[in-house]
């Protein structure tokens, strides 16, 4: 009996032990001081519903990647991403990791646009408009900057 217990112990431990390794290990990402600076082009990406601000950017940008949020009031929601960017003042501005990847997991249910960029300039910049509320799937956040012109 004492034998069964002992195996059944283990068994459990082993079982969290690979639980916990399975699943990625996230910190949220480091706030910055730093502000986007755009090339030549304006990109806009599509629009996401998610309940979680995680991602990627893309392979082929310079990293660390800046990521400037703008809290948008409801009555503006359907103008142009980069108008909204210009009358509204960024709420945040955090950076990616050396692989691109992003999580931020205390920004609060509401309507926000996400500039993606580096500091010193020479890539263009994106805009994607998030909503993000606990109605919706997670679903990560993907972008990609490329190299200005």
């Amino acid at each position: 009996m004492k034998l069964l217990s002992c195996l059944i112990i283990l068994v459990l431990a082993a079982s969290l032990v690979g639980a916990q390794t399975s699943r990625p290990i996230t910190r949220e990402s480091k706030l910055s001081a730093e502000r986007c600076r755009c090339g030549s082009l304006i990109v806009e990406l599509a629009s996401l519903n998610t309940k979680l601000v995680r991602g990627k950017i893309g392979p082929d940008a310079v990293t660390p990647i800046l990521i400037e949020i703008y809290s948008v009031p409801r009555g503006m929601w359907k103008k142009d991403s980069y108008l909204l960017t210009k009358e509204i003042k960024a709420r945040r501005v955090f950076q990616t990791d050396m692989d691109g990847n992003f999580f931020l997991p205390s920004l609060k249910m509401g309507r926000y646009v996400f500039k993606f960029g580096i500091a010193g300039g020479g890539m263009n910049c994106a805009w994607m408009k998030v909503r993000l509320s606990k109605k919706y799937i997670y679903r990560p956040i993907e972008a990609g900057i490329s190299v200005g012109i």
